[in-house]
Formats: structure tokens, sequence, C-alpha cells
């Protein structure tokens, strides 16, 4: 596997992620392209920032059918992200605090925002997300970068 470390990147990544989940959050609705973008792009930040010994974590609870734990009364599981990134994010920029409770909770929010979009999904559209799933934790972190570097989404860099 190659050394993605690049915290840079990963910042710049981080940013991008949430514009994205702004966007998708603004538009009303996800759906299954959006969050495997959003899923992507977070594997993308945990390789950059060096945490490549939660690929492993992350793959193995993408997949499982879980029920997230309540939130409070009008509440939305995607702004609970939104504010959970934002928030690693200003602790990134402002300490460079890679690990501890805001990327926990930034963690938490993501496998539960993701947890939450699968519960409200159905038929065909569950069956092709899982599909969706399986064929991305199936990459290996090598054939993750390159995907997203062909995707143009999040930022990357030429391998030499």
């Amino acid at each position: 596997m190659g050394d993605y470390t690049r915290f840079d990147m990963a910042t710049a990544d981080l940013d991008q992620l949430i514009d994205i989940v702004k966007a998708d959050i603004d538009k009303g609705s996800f759906n299954n392209n959006d969050v495997i973008v959003i899923i992507e792009g977070w594997m993308t930040v945990i390789l950059r920032l060096g945490l490549d010994r939660d690929v492993k974590f992350y793959k193995a609870y993408w997949i499982m059918k879980r029920t997230p734990p309540k939130m409070a009364a009008g509440e939305k599981r995607s702004k609970l992200l939104l504010r959970a990134l934002e928030d690693y994010s200003g602790v990134l920029e402002n300490s460079q605090t890679i690990d501890g409770d805001f990327y926990a909770r930034a963690r938490d929010a993501m496998l539960n925002f993701v947890w939450e979009y699968r519960a409200h999904s159905g038929g065909d559209q569950e069956t092709d997300f899982v599909h969706q799933l399986h064929r991305f934790v199936n990459l290996t972190s090598d054939k993750l970068m390159r995907e997203m570097q062909s995707n143009g989404v999040f930022q990357m860099e030429q391998q030499i």
C-alpha cells in the first residue's frame, strides 16, 4: 500500500467533503451516489491523515445494517454529520490534532449517517446501495486513491 499521508491535502479534502454534504443538505435529499461519494471522501481524508489503521474498521462497519442511536427531536443525521465534520476541520486547522474526541465524533456521525440512510432505503435502492458498498469495501487503499483521482472530486497528486 502506498503512503498517502499529506496533511495539507487531507484538510483540503475535508473542506471539499463539507461542501459536498452542505450541497446535498441544501438539495433536500441524498441518493446512493451522494452517500458513496461522502464515504469515499471520508476514506480519502482518513488515508491522507495517516489513519490507515482505521480503514479495515470502516470497511467492516459500512456494510453492517445497524440502527443508529436515537437523536433529539427535530435533529437530522445529515446536519449532525455536517457539524461534526466542521468541528473536526476546525481542530485540524487550529491544533493539527488528528485523533481524539473530535475525530471520534466525526467517525461516529459518519457511521450513524450511513446506517440511517440505509435504514430508510429499501427495495432496489437498498440493493443498489449495498452493491456499491461491497464494491467499495473490496477496493484496496491504492485502488481507492486511484479511483478518487480519476473522478476528480478530491485533490490528488500524481504518483511518482
